[in-house]
């Protein structure tokens, strides 16, 4: 098991309780319960990713979790003439986004160079 930095495990608690907290507030303030689950879905994988604690097990999360903003990301500008461009909310969901793929990014370098290592430790032994 290699366990995660400390950095990278509190950005992982902090985004959990982030992305908790917007779903918790979306479910009660919307009737359109849709948006709930997708913040509620990050908020519990960051969350068992920093209970997991290990770096090996999160590599295919961290990629995924990647691929996620970036497609997010995607679908953003693939659709921004739906959005109302001066609106605090889109800009914080942007900023969100930015934050998930360098999270995201970072861990999967973490996790690679983590594997890269171990895999020439185990052939030099």
């Amino acid at each position: 098991m290699r366990p995660l930095i400390g950095e990278l495990r509190g950005l992982l608690w902090l985004f959990a309780a982030l992305a908790l907290i917007a779903g918790v507030l979306l479910f009660g303030l919307s009737e359109d319960t849709d948006r709930f689950f997708s913040w509620t879905g990050f908020g519990v994988a960051a969350a068992h990713a920093a209970v997991e604690n290990d770096l090996a097990r999160f590599e295919g999360a961290a990629l995924a979790y990647t691929a996620l903003g970036l497609l997010e990301l995607a679908a953003l500008a693939r659709y921004s003439g739906d959005l109302t461009g001066a609106s605090i909310d889109t800009w914080a969901y942007v900023a969100f986004l930015a934050s998930v793929i360098v999270v995201g990014g970072y861990a999967s370098a973490l996790a690679r160079r983590s594997s890269i290592d171990s895999s020439a430790a185990v052939r030099s032994s």
